[in-house]
């Protein structure tokens, strides 16, 4: 993702390189990410003191990606088609429904492999979120884990919630208020910023996130019984953005090991 920040098609794809501050009230252990992230260093006294809100005994500083992820998205899908991928939308209640159109599928249904894959360890963590208008905001801000100041091209990101189990994604206006509290006491000046919307999703979360290969043994719509092989791809949580390049390319390196392996038994 540095690479296509620094790269001409960065505003397309809603990316930028801002500055990072994460402030806590307690002592915290230095990240494993902070060989990762340029320039990461510890906020000094003086730094922390700066400030309003929370007297903070701790915090971190570094440069890091922000993507938009609106925009994001549309820049893949318009890199996808053209590479010559199509897309159809539709829902798929059981595998046997698709099996005999594909040899192989990817899942990247995300919560909705609850279902389709009876996944018991898959859950909902809700979050919301405001978006603003407030251009002075130039850098990422977090406090305690709670409460974070996103700046994105046209608007800001205030949020935010970890509600693991819970499906309302109604706006919770308890929540609103909390998120807008938080943040305004890092940042007094959002007090008056123009609301532009509210939002609440659900994030796909498991214990570990899950990318492999297995076999179902499926029924296809003519009646024959097939294994189908499947890679999945899910159970990201809130660091899907984070984690989808690297993901991705372990969910693709194991289509092509089934692909070569396949290959190799038909010899």
């Amino acid at each position: 993702m540095l690479k296509l920040c620094q790269s001409p098609a960065a505003s397309a794809a809603g990316m930028q390189l801002v500055d990072a501050y994460q402030l806590w009230d307690k002592p915290m252990e230095e990240p494993f990410w902070k060989e990762i992230v340029p320039f990461f260093q510890q906020l000094s006294r003086r730094e922390l003191d700066m400030f309003p809100g929370h007297p903070w005994t701790h915090g971190w500083k570094y440069t890091t990606v922000i993507c938009d992820s609106q925009l994001y998205m549309q820049y893949l899908h318009k890199q996808f088609t053209q590479a010559g991928g199509s897309m159809q939308q539709r829902k798929i209640n059981d595998l046997s429904e698709i099996a005999q159109e594909f040899e192989l599928v990817v899942n990247c249904a995300g919560l909705g492999s609850k279902e389709l894959f009876k996944d018991d360890k898959l859950t909902a963590v809700r979050g919301q979120v405001i978006r603003v208008r407030a251009p002075w905001i130039k850098n990422y801000m977090n406090n305690n884990g709670q409460f974070y100041i996103i700046p994105n091209f046209e608007t800001v990101v205030l949020g935010g919630t970890t509600q693991k189990g819970n499906y309302d994604t109604t706006i919770n206006p308890e929540d609103r208020e909390r998120i807008m509290e938080g943040c305004c006491k890092m940042v007094p000046s959002l007090r008056h910023a123009e609301v532009v919307s509210d939002w609440a999703g659900l994030r796909p979360a498991r214990d570990r996130v899950l990318v492999t290969l297995e076999h179902q043994q499926v029924t296809t719509v003519d009646g024959q019984v097939k294994s189908l092989p499947v890679v999945h791809n899910y159970g990201h949580g809130g660091a899907g953005i984070t984690l989808h390049w690297g993901c991705a390319a372990d969910a693709v390196h194991l289509v092509e090991q089934h692909l070569e392996q396949s290959h190799i038994s038909k010899l």
